[in-house]
């Protein structure tokens, strides 16, 4: 669903969309899936730059950023996030690729990197999921926030997608 989720960009190309996925190839490799996650409600996710061949819509010059909603945490007694990415680096004019997708908790007034993956595969990763009670004060101004990029200007290919985003609770009070 979009619930206010906002994009902004600095990219030349492959702003995040909330789309159906189309797959995307390149040099035979699958660099944007062509489907979400299958355990979440519907058949959308955040994906950056849907469809054609891989490179002709993807992460180009830039940072594309998808933060959520302003979230209030105050409610939980250790607030987990959960979620799913994608991420694809490949090709290029010159050297390695070296791009990355980088995932941020903020709370309004301090703001940290989760992690920051940087290995391309051809699939949805493992889902990732952070306890973060203890890793910064929990708000409720609180936002989670999707960083992907291509800044060294040569020509990678970087894709990236986002799916299935919940917060649980991760110690429940004992009910009697």
């Amino acid at each position: 669903f979009d619930l206010g989720w906002q994009t902004q960009s600095t990219a030349s190309s492959g702003d995040w969309e909330l789309v159906d996925p189309v797959q995307s190839t390149f040099d035979g490799m699958v660099s944007t899936p062509g489907n979400d996650i299958s355990t979440d409600l519907g058949n959308q996710a955040y994906v950056t730059g849907n469809g054609g061949n891989g490179g002709s819509n993807d992460v180009d010059n830039g940072v594309v950023i998808l933060r959520s909603p302003s979230m209030d945490l105050t409610q939980y007694n250790e607030p987990v996030l959960s979620y799913y990415t994608y991420f694809f680096n490949d090709g290029g004019n010159g050297g390695a690729p070296d791009d990355e997708l980088v995932v941020k908790v903020t709370n309004g007034f301090e703001t940290i990197t989760l992690e920051t993956i940087n290995t391309s595969v051809e699939e949805w990763n493992d889902q990732s999921e952070f306890n973060i009670f203890g890793l910064i004060n929990i708000t409720d101004d609180m936002n989670i926030i999707f960083e992907a990029s291509d800044l060294e200007g040569s020509g990678h290919i970087v894709e990236s997608a986002v799916d299935a985003f919940l917060v649980t609770e991760g110690n429940p009070d004992t009910v009697s």
